[in-house]
């Protein structure tokens, strides 16, 4: 981790030499005198050649029979990458934040482990009026929606897995209340890799029952012009036949002549 080639060379270095800044080994060694341990503090230190990395220290202070310190014994982890990889998303979160917040859709962005780490107001709003967790940060999907069905979960899999979009349509019901909802999942990505999604969920209830409104006319004229025992035919502005009744089928099969 620090480059030092054996066990040797790197025992004839001078612990201080390895910290960017010693006043991080002092406030180290002051919490291990003080608790005995200290977990996961996070330093900056120095590699052989000079290279600054991030250090995530675990130690205990190993004593002897009269409690007198004789050594510090712990681990380094390099985190540099993990800290980069944080600060990259936390500037990408900072952006679609205000963007997700104008949105009147619900909005929420879910980790792998889909917990929700940010939502949007109308989310928010959304859930109080269906008695959910307004404010569901650390929870996760299957948490805050218990009724909702394992596939939900393969779902977001696959968008993972993936990367790309996925749009599905859902019937619910809540009490006494259905409602249809339009669920668009979309990959968040960072470094080539899919770390969250995005999940749009668009209350399309009005729309569904307007559907099926218009689809019922429909089928009622439908059935009207079929049982007209008139001949009918409808014809579009160049006089070509697009639709007849089946009265005025069989009179064009009766009527026809053969080729």
């Amino acid at each position: 981790m620090f480059g030092f080639g054996d066990k040797e060379e790197f025992l004839s270095v001078r612990v201080c030499d390895l910290y960017k800044f010693p006043n991080d080994r002092r406030k180290i060694s002051e919490k291990l005198a003080e608790y005995g341990l200290i977990k996961n503090e996070e330093i900056c230190l120095r590699k052989k050649d000079g290279t600054e990395f991030i250090g995530s220290v675990s130690a205990v202070a190993v004593k002897d029979e009269n409690g007198k310190v004789k050594y510090f014994d712990g681990i380094v982890e390099d985190i540099t990458e993990r800290k980069r990889l944080e600060q990259i998303l936390l500037n990408s979160e900072l952006q679609y934040r205000s963007t997700i917040e104008s949105m009147a859709d619900a909005m929420h962005v879910v980790d792998k482990e889909l917990r929700f780490i940010l939502f949007n107001n109308a989310f928010r709003k959304w859930n109080t009026e269906l008695g959910f967790y307004p404010d569901p940060i650390g929870k996760t999907v299957f948490d805050v929606y218990p009724f909702l069905p394992n596939s939900i979960g393969q779902e977001y899999k696959k968008v993972f897995d993936t990367g790309e979009v996925l749009v599905t349509e859902e019937k619910n019901a809540i009490g006494d209340r259905e409602f249809v909802t339009e669920t668009r999942k979309i990959p968040i990505f960072c470094e080539n890799k899919v770390v969250q999604v995005l999940t749009v969920v668009s209350d399309i209830t009005e729309r569904k029952k307007a559907e099926e409104m218009i689809l019922g006319k429909e089928r009622f004229m439908a059935n009207i012009f079929s049982s007209i025992q008139d001949g009918i035919s409808i014809l579009d502005k160049d006089l070509n036949i697009v639709r007849v009744n089946p009265k005025m089928e069989e009179w064009y099969a009766y009527n026809m002549p053969l080729v």
